[in-house]
């Protein structure tokens, strides 16, 4: 596996270790038109020029969700701000949820949440009604979740 940090973050219940997992192939995260006041908390508002900003995304397994057994929710934080909590900004792809959840369910036996860098994207304000909407992409290697 292509382990690039471990931390111990404060208050995460009986998890004890935060593993950040390194990568190079984008992972979509959907449902962001659902998160935008979250997403936009975390890229400082809309701006001109829009937002890039580097996040730590936590996924989390959602096995009772009622759309999706295999649902991996997104928590986001900026990933200078290590402190502060993390927020629900959308959902793995149900296609590549159904391949992530096994090797998720073994981190979470371990005791381990897994998590991948990404960027919050979007948000410009260039007056006349001319406003994006937040996204967020994250990084990953396929062959961690295999």
């Amino acid at each position: 596996m292509s382990f690039l940090r471990r931390t111990k973050p404060a208050a995460v219940g009986k998890h004890s270790e935060t593993v950040i997992l390194n990568g190079d192939t984008a992972l979509e995260v959907r449902g962001e038109a659902s998160y935008q006041p979250p997403l936009e908390a975390l890229a400082g508002g809309h701006s001109r020029e829009g937002a890039d900003r580097p996040v730590i995304a936590i996924l989390r397994r959602e096995p009772t969700n009622k759309y999706d057994p295999n649902a991996i929710k997104v928590l986001a934080r900026l990933e200078k701000q290590p402190d502060k909590a993390a927020m629900l900004v959308g959902y793995i792809a149900r296609e590549k949820a159904a391949l992530m959840a096994p090797a998720l369910d073994r981190f979470e036996a371990n005791e381990q949440r897994v998590a991948l860098r990404g960027r919050i994207i979007g948000g410009w304000d260039r007056g006349d009604g001319d406003i994006g909407h937040f996204g967020i992409w994250l990084k990953y290697t396929p062959s961690d979740f295999a």
